[in-house]
């Protein structure tokens, strides 16, 4: 029957041409779009020139790394079960995925070289947002922290997050939807930031007032965020009224490596 495998295909000339795709799961899914069917691979070049790519099936997190540029790809691995699958049903959205997010901390910091991992799962029994670490080119992975600091297993909704390294400081920066405290499907925009390595987070509000949403309003699937030198920009989408939608920016000026905002 119908499958779906993870490929990747490299360029070495500004994207001119690529080379032939190198099927790199070893496992395959189905090919239904949900839970059954290997999708969301997010590549990241660590430190070394090693290739990480990261994506969500059936087992849960599976990562596989290159160690030659990307000609080869090592045996995958599961690095963390996602319980509820990864396609997540949020009241009021069309359809909503936790797929993984990779990063890697190119700082000189002190987490150097730290490959990161961020997605969502209900393992507390509602959509929280996780991040995990590897300090050791994916060897070894700490367990799953929790980035949002509502109360756990209390029904109330995360969803849509994103990830970014600060090149220059090493923080780690976290674009998600938050409802806690709001009725229906009322949403809010969070930074989650942390300046240990990912171990611990704070969550500083963006200046955009809650919204409501429609789930016969296409939404968009993703969120994004961008970080340089205490700078950070979240990206996200978000409903005006009823029917219509927007993207909007924010901006965020932190003393670097610290969680101490200035002014932009």
């Amino acid at each position: 029957g119908d499958q779906s495998h993870i490929f990747f295909s490299h360029s070495s000339d500004a994207g001119k041409t690529f080379r032939a795709p190198v099927r790199i799961s070893d496992v395959p899914g189905d090919a239904v779009d949900s839970d059954g069917t290997v999708e969301g691979a997010m590549p990241a070049v660590g430190v070394n020139g090693d290739v990480y790519v990261v994506w969500a099936g059936p087992s849960g997190l599976v990562f596989d790394r290159s160690r030659d540029g990307g000609w080869t790809f090592g045996d995958d691995k599961v690095i963390m079960a996602t319980p509820g699958g990864w396609d997540i049903d949020i009241a009021g959205l069309s359809r909503h995925n936790g797929m993984p997010v990779t990063r890697v901390d190119y700082s000189g910091g002190p987490n150097h070289g730290s490959v990161y991992v961020n997605w969502i799962d209900e393992r507390h029994g509602d959509p929280d947002v996780f991040i995990m670490a590897s300090r050791d080119a994916g060897e070894t992975w700490t367990g799953a922290v929790r980035v949002n600091t509502d109360a756990f297993g209390n029904k109330v909704e995360q969803m849509f997050t994103w990830l970014a390294i600060d090149p220059v400081d090493g923080s780690v920066n976290v674009i998600f939807y938050d409802r806690d405290g709001l009725k229906g499907t009322l949403t809010r925009v969070l930074l989650a930031r942390s300046v240990d390595g990912g171990r611990t987070f704070v969550n500083h509000a963006i200046a955009l007032p809650a919204f409501s949403s429609n789930e016969e309003i296409f939404f968009g699937d993703y969120s994004g965020i961008d970080a340089f030198g205490g700078l950070v920009a979240p990206v996200f989408m978000h409903f005006v009224d009823s029917i219509e939608t927007a993207v909007s920016v924010a901006l965020f000026k932190f003393e670097p490596n610290t969680q101490i905002p200035l002014t932009p």
